[in-house]
């Protein structure tokens, strides 16, 4: 392996990008933009959020699927963001138990 020329976007790691890659002009190869498959997967998943063609809800689906568990690691921007949009998610599903019970407890009281 050779020297560590790269900056990983979204975990801030080091790594080594080959010449081919990086001077590739037609396309940008993921290796220019992050370490791993699952951080470029990170990257899509955010990039398109940010972008608006994907919706919290999917997004949060996407999330769910990555290997998060360096998340305290990444770059602060993408932990921040991440974070925000994961939260989201558990407000989410604690109105939905909240209004589950309060329907439940009308039905009873129906009866």
């Amino acid at each position: 392996m050779g020297e560590l020329n790269a900056k990983c976007s979204i975990c801030g790691k080091k790594y080594h990008v080959c010449h081919t890659c990086s001077n590739t002009i037609s396309f940008t190869p993921w290796r220019k933009i992050t370490d791993t498959t699952n951080c470029y997967k990170i990257f899509l998943i955010l990039r398109d959020y940010t972008n608006g063609y994907v919706d919290k809800e999917s997004t949060i689906d996407l999330l769910n699927g990555c290997d998060l568990k360096e998340l305290d690691t990444y770059e602060d921007n993408i932990k921040n963001t991440i974070n925000k949009i994961l939260k989201s998610e558990t407000v989410a599903k604690g109105k939905r138990k909240s209004k589950l019970k309060e329907s439940e407890t009308v039905n009873e009281n129906d009866e």
